[in-house]
């Protein structure tokens, strides 16, 4: 009777302090993607399953981070440990993945076809219960108080003049950015003229985005943002957004409203209305699996005053996201076309607290008609259609193809 009393106080021993008996191999797998540049890096272990959190701040496609965090997770737990990975954004919690070790590990030897692996893993934007229990421990390599300096191009083209063909301006605009606390950015942006065809407000040294911004996630499946600060469309004001997904995060439905005034910088004078203008959006979302495709539409009160439709169809490919659009207001129509091309460098490392690095993305919209002003802003200097896009459905797409 004493024999067995011990065998079963020695299982539930071994039960209760399983966790501890992989703290070694946690903290070796915790200090090796720190290593490799992610930040915010939290893993806990608990019986069969490894939970990982990170941020990616070091390589220009999340997904090839997500790929590389896969690869190196695998070679530090067991096989038959089920894999969680949660995927940060400054701070916050944007998607989880699940895959059981042994899948992403055949997948990448070539043992299982991307038509079956689609089927062998989940993302999804909502996060579980065991997200909770990296509450209490701090996370390795925080990203809050580091500062990025990042240099933006920025290019427009008009064609309204008989003398030459195109009328160009091209800027190089580096911004600082910086974490300050969970959720929320400082950018502070310059704007140094190259070429100016388009006025003398061209020729001036002048900011571009300076603006404070908080990131939130309400509940399983809301997400927002609120900014204040000056934007790009010469706006300067208050800015708001949430979104959130609906039919199994093939769609993604935002809403978005702003209040904001007039701003220009000449001969060092900061010309400025009041903050009196209202603009708002309703956007939808759809990404098509199969085509790597995404349908986006949107009505709303446009900075004019007038309401409008804007349609956007984007095909992403490999590194690359090329798109039509078309817009109607004021009983007027309009269209065109953009892209967003990845910039030099896939990897930027941060060795210490300042990093000097060119822009992820070169973004940029041809508007075909004469009609040059977009009626709207962006609050961001890298507002693309690749950056800041953790659709499930893009991910999954992206992973396959690697």
């Amino acid at each position: 009777m004493k024999d067995i009393l011990k065998s079963f106080l020695l299982f539930i021993a071994l039960v209760l302090f399983h966790p501890s008996l992989g703290q070694k191999s946690t903290a070796l797998l915790s200090g090796k993607l720190s290593l490799l540049g992610f930040e915010n890096v939290n893993v806990y272990s608990r019986q069969d399953m490894i939970l990982v959190a990170f941020e990616n701040n070091v390589y220009r496609c999340d997904v090839e981070a997500i790929a590389v965090a896969l690869d190196t997770i695998v070679t530090y737990v067991e096989k038959q440990s089920e894999v969680s990975l949660y995927i940060l954004d400054h701070g916050i919690p944007q998607i989880q993945i699940d895959i059981p070790a042994a899948t992403w590990l055949q997948y990448r030897k070539g043992n299982i076809l991307q038509s079956k692996m689609a089927d062998e893993f989940c993302i999804s934007y909502t996060i579980d219960k065991n997200f909770k229990l990296f509450a209490a421990d701090q996370a390795r390599n925080s990203n809050i108080n580091k500062i990025d300096f990042v240099v933006y191009p920025q290019l427009a083209l008009q064609n309204t003049s008989l003398n030459q063909i195109y009328e160009t301006q091209f800027n190089l605009a580096p911004a600082i950015e910086v974490d300050m606390c969970k959720g929320m950015q400082f950018t502070g942006q310059v704007i140094f003229p190259i070429v100016n065809d388009l006025g003398p407000q061209g020729d001036q040294i002048r900011p571009g985005f300076v603006s404070l911004a908080q990131n939130f996630r309400i509940g399983k499946r809301f997400f927002a943002r609120a900014v204040a600060g000056h934007f790009n469309a010469n706006r300067y004001g208050l800015d708001g957004s949430v979104f959130r997904p609906f039919f199994k995060n093939r769609v993604e439905v935002e809403a978005n409203v702003g209040v904001t005034g007039a701003s220009y910088f000449y001969e060092g004078d900061w010309i400025r209305s009041s903050v009196n203008q209202l603009s708002w959006f309703i956007k939808t979302r759809y990404y098509h699996f199969q085509y790597n495709l995404q349908i986006a539409m949107r009505y709303g009160r446009f900075l004019n005053g007038d309401c409008g439709l804007r349609g956007d169809l984007t095909r992403h490919f490999d590194s690359v996201s090329i798109g039509f659009f078309a817009q109607y207001s004021r009983g007027r129509s309009n269209g065109g076309f953009h892209f967003a091309i990845p910039l030099m460098f896939k990897k930027r490392n941060r060795r210490r607290s300042l990093r000097v690095m060119p822009a992820r993305y070169f973004d940029w919209e041809y508007n075909a008609g004469t009609d040059f002003e977009k009626g709207h802003y962006e609050t961001r200097p890298n507002e693309n259609r690749i950056e800041n896009n953790y659709n499930p459905t893009y991910v999954k797409s992206k992973l396959l193809s690697l």
